[in-house]
């Protein structure tokens, strides 16, 4: 989350804001924005509960480890069915291809059509597909980090 602020319609009002920074890079990131003193005063009184308890720390990144490691897998999953589509299409463009270069049909504008709607649905994949393999380094990095975490600090 990334803090940011908005203008009222008195120019010296402002509202200050939390936004995921995913969303803002389009890397598919579906939180909702939330006002920025609510939510730095939940997190003040979370810190504050916690520090009592370590358990209620434990609990949140044990939580937030689980939620990383399931979005990784999902994240795998969806890249690797882009993939799959990704390599049938070329399959089919390489296919269109080699029948015009075979003679076998010929290069009109039906051919230029069909070919270029293939090449803009490979383009269309290849950019899903950058996209998914950031969100799936994201994912384990988050993993990863939240277990060296407890793991430094020696908790369940």
């Amino acid at each position: 989350m990334v803090n940011a602020h908005s203008v009222g319609r008195d120019k010296d009002q402002r509202f200050y804001y939390y936004e995921c920074a995913r969303s803002r890079q389009r890397l598919g990131c579906s939180s909702k924005r939330i006002s920025a003193p609510a939510f730095d005063e939940a997190v003040i009184k979370y810190f504050q509960r916690a520090a009592k308890d370590q358990k209620i720390i434990a609990a949140a990144i044990g939580s937030a480890i689980l939620e990383s490691k399931l979005k990784f897998e999902k994240t795998d999953a969806e890249l690797n069915e882009q993939q799959k589509e990704l390599n049938t299409l070329r399959f089919e463009a390489d296919k269109l291809i080699q029948l015009a270069l075979n003679n076998t049909i010929t290069t009109g504008p039906t051919y230029k059509k069909k070919l270029a709607g293939i090449e803009s649905e490979i383009e269309k994949r290849e950019d899903e597909i950058q996209k998914l393999q950031i969100q799936k380094q994201v994912a384990h990095m988050n993993a990863s980090s939240g277990n060296s975490f407890t793991q430094t600090l020696n908790w369940p």
